[in-house]
């Protein structure tokens, strides 16, 4: 059986290994204004990051795999949650 100091402590150590691991992300890159003319190709990318990382290093990994002009172009990122209901909100 179980102590609850031991499960406390496998929980931590689980959510602990959670925070510390990647998260790779498919991202989509719907050309309008100035990514009109991005090809078909670079529309998708797929991007590892930590999982406790900020939007703006997703911001940044994306530019870095965009090649010029488009890696200097500002963009916004929105998560869009999958399947079911398309709900779409700006990050």
């Amino acid at each position: 059986m179980w102590k609850f100091s031991q499960l406390s402590a496998k929980i931590i150590e689980k959510i602990r290994n959670m925070i510390n691991t990647n998260i790779t992300l498919i991202c989509l890159i719907i050309p309008s204004g100035r990514f009109n003319d991005l090809s078909l190709n670079n529309l998708t990318l797929r991007i590892t990051l930590p999982r406790n990382g900020a939007v703006s290093t997703l911001q940044t990994a994306i530019q870095n795999e965009l090649a010029p002009p488009y890696n200097n172009i500002p963009f916004d990122i929105h998560q869009v949650y999958h399947p079911g209901i398309l709900d779409e909100r700006r990050m």
